[in-house]
């Protein structure tokens, strides 16, 4: 990819709890470092629709599909998905 480098994570990885606590950061969290600039479109508007496919039952956790979908819900997002069951190949 463009502007890409090779690099050793390992020093990285090493000041990253540091890191974390100097921004108040939570232990687990999505980062994108970017420019803002207009051509990047940060202005997208809303988050795009989630599409999903596929068996929605597990029988190690019968339950987990709709736990999941019920989280979704909960933490507004619910809208943003939607499961169009199996697909035939």
């Amino acid at each position: 990819m463009r502007f890409t480098i090779d690099l050793d994570p390992g020093p990285i990885l090493a000041r990253a709890d540091g890191a974390r606590q100097a921004h108040d950061l939570p232990e687990r969290f999505f980062f994108s470092p970017t420019q803002f600039w207009v051509h990047k479109n940060h202005r997208l508007g809303s988050l795009p629709q989630i599409i999903l496919s596929g068996r929605t039952t597990d029988p190690r956790d019968p339950a987990l599909f709709k736990r999941l979908m019920d989280l979704a819900e909960t933490d507004g997002l619910g809208s943003h998905f939607r499961h169009l069951g199996l697909i035939s190949l």
